[in-house]
């Protein structure tokens, strides 16, 4: 406990990160605002999604018909943007009725190519039209719930917020070993008989706190933001009913992505600094001969690989929006 005392104490000294983290926050929040102002204005889309759902069930369909008939502009102040916006919820609406019949129709079509002459018994293309149809029959009977996707699309859509992170998970793994790397008290530590592995565990125990504060600050102020501007609708409607999540064959609400968001880029994120931090204390606490040099870029390389595949098949966005069915070998002909 001295120790992870010791290295938050010192790790609250460098205000050069914590400037780092309100310049990158601020760029974050800019570069959302920028993605948000390409698209429909949200104030419009809002509105007239709260206006539709106001309408009685059974004249929803006669209202949007009316509205774009109109052809006023009343929401978005501009004739195309206008037409373009009622298309966007006419499409999502239907689509959200129309969940049974899509459901069918990947039975269908999964029964079709099993049978086909083209698909041979035991091939990965045979195998996936049988497994396919299971995947989405838990899902039978679901009902969707017509609401404004936006607001989840927006929040889970992180690339640059991506970017972002990384580049302050590197710059907190310097400022951690910053201090020991100054005054050459690697050697030292390695010396020591206790003294190595208590600091490691200090300074692995002080990253994972700066990545789940780094997680909170850049994803929770994107799920802010968005919340400001479009809302999330109902959090407990099928995941189905966010229209980038249609196709998705898991049994989670809205709200349950959300959260799930947030987990598995804290764990992905977690696991990128537990191997910048184990990799650069290595690699400092080496002598410069060229020989270690090279054995320090093997192991370093080694343990990147298997945090680059985790990070690859952890994107929450696109592994929950459609059914995956991967092979895990490769048929050689």
């Amino acid at each position: 406990m001295r120790h992870l005392k010791y290295e938050w104490e010192k790790f609250f000294s460098f205000r050069y990160f914590w400037f780092l983290c309100a310049v990158f926050l601020l760029f974050n929040l800019w570069n959302l605002s920028e993605q948000i102002r390409m698209e429909f204005p949200a104030s419009s889309v809002r509105q007239l999604y709260i206006d539709f759902q106001e309408q009685p069930e059974g004249a929803k369909g006669q209202w949007l018909e009316e509205q774009k008939a109109k052809k006023n502009a009343h929401y978005t102040g501009n004739q195309y943007m206008e037409e373009e916006l009622f298309k966007k919820l006419s499409r999502e609406w239907i689509q959200t009725e129309k969940y049974d019949e899509y459901l069918e129709e990947i039975k269908e079509r999964s029964a079709k190519m099993s049978g086909s002459i083209f698909s041979d018994e035991g091939t990965f293309a045979w195998r996936n039209a049988k497994v396919t149809p299971a995947a989405y029959e838990k899902l039978k009977g679901t009902k969707l719930s017509f609401d404004l996707s936006d607001g989840v699309i927006e929040a889970t859509k992180a690339d640059f917020t991506d970017l972002c992170m990384t580049i302050l998970l590197m710059a907190a793994v310097y400022f951690l070993i910053l201090d020991e790397k100054k005054n050459k008290l690697y050697p030292l530590l390695r010396s020591a008989s206790r003294g190595r592995a208590e600091v490691i565990g200090a300074k692995l125990g002080v990253m994972a706190g700066i990545t789940g504060f780094l997680v909170l600050l850049l994803y929770g102020s994107n799920y802010l933001f968005i919340f400001y501007q479009y809302g999330f609708g109902n959090l407990t409607r099928p995941l189905q009913s966010v229209t980038a999540f249609y196709e998705s064959p898991f049994r989670l609400t809205a709200g349950q992505y959300l959260w799930m968001y947030l987990l598995l880029k804290l764990v992905v994120c977690g696991c990128i600094a537990d191997d910048m931090d184990r990799t650069k204390g290595r690699d400092t606490g080496r002598s410069d001969s060229c020989d270690q040099h090279r054995s320090s870029c093997r192991i370093s390389a080694d343990r990147a690989a298997p945090v680059s595949l985790l990070c690859g098949r952890t994107e929450v966005y696109q592994s929950c929006g459609v059914y995956q069915n991967i092979s895990a070998f490769y048929e050689v002909s």
